[in-house]
Parts: C-alpha cells; sequence; structure tokens
C-alpha cells in the first residue's frame, strides 16, 4: 500500500497537479481535525477494522480516548497488540459487536465500508449505531460522478484493495439519506476521502 501511495503522488507530480491535490487534501484533513477534535476528545472510543492499531494510538495520544481495537484477522490483532498492548483489542464482526448498548461513545470506522457486501452494510451501521452511545464516524473512499472517472477508479480501487463497493457522494448522501448526519467533509478532484459523522440512536436517550 504504501507503494501504491508513493506511485501515486510520483504520477501526480508527472501530471503537474501534486499541488492542487496536496492543497485541496490538507483542506480535507483540517476540516476532519476539527471533527477528531470535537467528537474524540476525552471519548471511549472503539475502533473497527482497527487492523494494526496505529490510530488508536494516535487516539489515545492526540485526543485522550480510551480505545478499545476489533478487527476479524486474528493477524492483525497480533500485529496491533504488538504494537500497543496498553489498549483493549477483541477478534470480532462488525456486524455482530459484542457489547451491550451505549457500550462506548465513538465507534469509528476508517475505508471499511468499501470492504463489506451489500448486504451486510446497513447491518453493520445499525449495529454500530445500538454500541455507541454518541456517534458513529466512518471515514472511507469517494469515487466519482462522472461513469468514466468512475469505472476506472472502481477498477483500480478493487485491484489494489479488494473491496465491494466505492461509492460517489451522491451514492453516500442516498445510502445515509435517514441518518442524522451531524457533520460531514467530502474531498474533491484527485482526494477522493469523505467522513461523516452520524448520530447515534436516540432511542438511548429516552
Amino acid at each position: 500500500m504504501t507503494f501504491i501511495i508513493k506511485s501515486k503522488h510520483f504520477i501526480y507530480k508527472l501530471l503537474g497537479v501534486y499541488e492542487n491535490w496536496t492543497e485541496i487534501a490538507n483542506r480535507y484533513y483540517e476540516e476532519r481535525e476539527k471533527m477528531y477534535q470535537q467528537f474524540f476528545k476525552n471519548k471511549k472510543v472503539l475502533d473497527v477494522g482497527c487492523g494494526r492499531g496505529e490510530f488508536l494510538n494516535t487516539l489515545m495520544e492526540k485526543y485522550g480516548c480510551k480505545c478499545t481495537g476489533l478487527d476479524a484477522s486474528r493477524n492483525m490483532i497480533y500485529h496491533a497488540i504488538q504494537n500497543n498492548s496498553v489498549h483493549e483489542y477483541i477478534i470480532g464482526d462488525s456486524a455482530s459487536l459484542p457489547f451491550v448498548d451505549g457500550a462506548v461513545d465513538v465507534i469509528h470506522f476508517s475505508h471499511v465500508f468499501h470492504h463489506l457486501p451489500f448486504d451486510l452494510q446497513e447491518k453493520v451501521l445499525k449495529e454500530s449505531k445500538r454500541v455507541a452511545k454518541d456517534v458513529v464516524m466512518i471515514n472511507d473512499s469517494v469515487n466519482w460522478e462522472n461513469g468514466l472517472k468512475k469505472f476506472l477508479a472502481t477498477i483500480f480501487w478493487k485491484v489494489t484493495d479488494g473491496g465491494y463497493i466505492y461509492r460517489t457522494e451522491t451514492e453516500w448522501k442516498k445510502f445515509l439519506e435517514n441518518e442524522d448526519i451531524i457533520d460531514y467533509s467530502l474531498g474533491s478532484y484527485l482526494m477522493r476521502q469523505c467522513f461523516f459523522v452520524i448520530k447515534a440512536n436516540t432511542e438511548k436517550d429516552t
């Protein structure tokens, strides 16, 4: 993945669009950082699809979070424990989280949803809203609206990343149209990422 990212940056430089991409990317990350400050600060966080656990370290060190990482891969959890054994790690299924209602303040997904089959995505979102007390955060890829660009980007991502679905901005909003979206940030041009903050179930507030 590091090689792919470096290759992509090299191509952007050859095409003379690297500075423009960097400016857009920085603006997107600044907006996302504001959301991190607002919703992560001193919270109890479950990172679903935590991989090797690098983001949990950031959450603890930068935002003072109490962190739990969950991943379906036993190998990933093993490496996460080696990286930082301070956090709690669980091998588990995102569609059936082993937690009671409202067990954590925030549930975070980083580039997880595009790896989920269609029939699981709504179930995973519903399950995460059950376990989160405050919000669910989704950080993921956002595809081009243009047919040819969308087709080429989808092929590239499927080959390099192996996901199921890479939504456009319109498709993301359609998928989340019945959710209470508190805030969101969308990249543009060559910065193909999106970030949504979704309110957890209000039923737990009553």
